[in-house]
Order: structure tokens, then sequence, then C-alpha cells
């Protein structure tokens, strides 16, 4: 019996047992004759994930069976109404549409505060979806699986940064429902076929905090989104390291970032081997085998600083185009490493290649500019953000 991974709590559970929910506004509970009931499981799941009491509401009767199910419908319990909104058991969030069809995965994007996870994003579906990049240079389509992706991308992310042009506000810590994406090859050839290449996928991206990757006890609130994680897609900000931070101050560069220890490249990847090692993935001697990209941000600052060397492969406009190119992500792997030896030794390179199967370093200006002391942005020129996101796509089985 296959099992789905819910995109919400990220919890695994057989199709037969998937819940359904009401749709008729007039169905009403039996305890006190009002129309829908209080749910307590997925207001249990709104508490967790915004650390506190969230107002109670009523909902849909939510409801099991397994008779009279025609096509992607089933009949309510209580009035017979037939529902196509389909619940996960473990939460009781609303389904995407053909989650029983479609594989599932998800890239976990972490990393400490100030390092720009949401505008990495934000400029990264743009480039997919907005911008067709996917579909013009790759064959697939990528597509919102589901009203609150399309609403929350919109007014959260995209408006923002590309209408009004100002930087994103903080991210509310505990406070993120998941992006869902659908990407769809658009021609499923026999050669893909034949090399077991994926069709259709749904991609999960939790936009956290910074804050919640921390410490250790707030990692652990989002253990199982880095547990049953595709693939990781860790952001590094290079001014939190002493000697690149010197340098870039040395250049004139101001509004920079506070220093903070638990920022540090190798303090971040510590707390993420511990989780695997409290989730028994890691073994005594072994490696986990979750792809992992370090992505080290504000490459626009590094340029401007001039410490990226003449001629780096960061910023030298190569691109994929109908393939994933390993040679420009390799050249890209072998500078940045080169770089990271030169600003602080060995440590994070050793750290990795001792707890990691798979792992590739990349750099990339999520805006291509710093915004002004209020926020503002002149010229939004993201370079090079798509590079992980494709090697992780490549790592999966999609490219």
């Amino acid at each position: 019996m296959k099992k789905i991974l819910c995109p919400f709590c990220f919890r695994e559970f057989l199709v037969k047992d998937m819940l359904w929910r009401c749709v008729n506004l007039s169905c009403k509970s039996p305890d006190d004759g009002v129309a829908g009931e209080f749910d307590e499981i997925f207001q249990k799941y709104l508490n967790e994930i915004n650390q506190g009491q969230v107002e109670r509401k009523r909902y849909g009767h939510a409801f099991y069976t397994s008779h009279n199910i025609e096509g992607d419908t089933a009949p309510c319990d209580r009035c017979g109404t037939r529902s196509a909104v389909r619940l996960c058991p473990n939460c009781h969030n609303t389904l995407p549409r053909s989650v029983d069809k479609v594989s599932s995965c998800h890239v976990a994007v972490i990393g400490a505060p100030h390092v720009g996870k949401s505008h990495f994003i934000a400029t990264l579906i743009k480039l997919f979806q907005k911008d067709a990049f996917a579909r013009t240079y790759f064959d697939f389509n990528v597509m919102d699986a589901d009203d609150s992706t399309t609403s929350r991308f919109r007014e959260e992310f995209f408006n923002p940064i590309f209408v009004q042009s100002k930087r994103l506000d903080k991210s509310q810590q505990f406070d993120r429902k998941p992006l869902i994406f659908r990407l769809k090859k658009q021609n499923s050839s026999s050669f893909l076929k034949r090399l077991n290449k994926k069709k259709s996928i749904f991609l999960v991206f939790y936009d956290t905090a910074g804050e919640n990757f921390d410490s250790e006890e707030a990692l652990g609130l989002y253990a199982r989104y880095v547990k049953h994680s595709s693939a990781i897609i860790l952001l590094v900000d290079p001014l939190q390291i002493p000697s690149v931070r010197s340098k870039v101050e040395a250049a004139g560069i101001k509004n920079l970032p506070t220093l903070a220890p638990t920022s540090e490249p190798a303090h971040i990847v510590s707390r993420v081997v511990r989780q695997y090692e409290a989730f028994g993935i890691l073994k005594a001697g072994g490696k986990i085998s979750t792809p992992l990209a370090v992505v080290f941000t504000k490459a626009d600052i590094l340029r401007d600083a001039n410490i990226l060397p003449p001629g780096s492969s960061i910023y030298s406009g190569q691109k994929h185009q109908g393939v994933f190119n390993k040679d420009v992500a390799k050249a890209i792997h072998d500078e940045v490493q080169a770089l990271i030896a030169g600003w602080q030794g060995g440590e994070l390179d050793s750290l990795l290649n001792n707890y990691f199967k798979t792992y590739s370093y990349f750099s990339m200006s999520a805006l291509g500019q710093s915004p002004d002391a209020s926020g503002n942005l002149t010229n939004v020129s993201p370079f090079r953000t798509e590079d992980s996101f494709l090697w992780a796509l490549n790592q999966i089985n999609f490219l």
C-alpha cells in the first residue's frame, strides 16, 4: 500500500487512511446542532507552528470512509454531500490534489538569521515560474499546488520585492505554512523513461525563520522537515566569517548584519548532523545520504569588495540550458572550496566530507544588491540563484 508524506506535518500515512472534510456549510454537528465543528487536531497543528494558542474556529466535518468513493470524491458520513477535500489524518491539513498520484519531495532551505532565505525562495520561484525559465530551458512547468501558496507567494514574496522594490520583512518565527508547487515535465519522452526520470513531483518549501535553526531546541520543532527532506540547501552568510567581514568593512561597505557565533557555517552543519543522529539515521562511522548544497549568499557584496577573483565562475554568466551543466557546477564548487580554505581553513570542508555522502558548494546573490538603510531596492538583479536548486533536482532524479 502506497504511503504519502504530508507536506504540512511531515508525517507519513497510508493512502487508505486519508480523511475527508465535508463542504456542506449546513452540515451540523450532533454535539451542539451548529454547522461545522471545532477540529482539535487541526487546532493542535496551528498552535504548534505558531508556538502558542491560535483562535479556535469551526471547520467542515472531518470524516473517514472507505465506502462509495468515486474518483476523487467521497460522501459525508453525516449529510451525504460528496466532497473532494482530502485531509492528512495526522494534522487535518487539506492535501493538494493528486497527492496520491504524484511523487512528493521537498527541499529543506535552512540557515541562520539574516542569511536571506525568503529572498532566495522569492527570486528562485520568480525565475522558474514567472520568467518561464523552467519551461523555456528545461521543458517543465512550475505551478502553485494550492490557493494558499498562490496568495502567500504573491503577497508576501513577489509584490514586496518586484513591485514595491522593498526588502522582505523578517520571517515570523514559527508562523509558516509551506509553499507547495507542482513540477511537471511537458514532454516525457521514452528516452527519459528509460533513464527512470521522475515526470511530476510536488516540491515543498518551508520558509522557516532563521531563529528556528539557531538552537537545538528550536531546530527540534522542525526535525521532521529536515529528516524527510529529499535534499537540503544550506544558506550561509559569508559576512559571519571574521576574515571576510574585515575585508568587506575595509572596502567601505556598511549596514552589515551583527556577528553571531551561532551563525558560523560549521555550527549550523553540526546541529543538522546531530539531528540526524537523534533520528537514528546516522550510525557510527556512517554518512548522511541526503544531498547537501552549501550556498554562500550575498555574492554581490563579495564582488563589490573585490573578494571574488577576476574572472570568477560565480558571475561568469555561464548557464544551464536544456541540461544541468555539471561542468559549471564543478567550477563554482572548486572556486568556493578554495575561497573557504583561505577564509577559515579546512574545518567546514572536513566536517562535510566526514558526514555527508554528497555535497557541493555554491554562491549566489538573491537580490544582486544590498538594500539601503530603509530597505529600499533600486535594481533587483539576482544571479546564480538557480544553481543549487537545479543541482538538487538533478540529485533527486528529476533533471
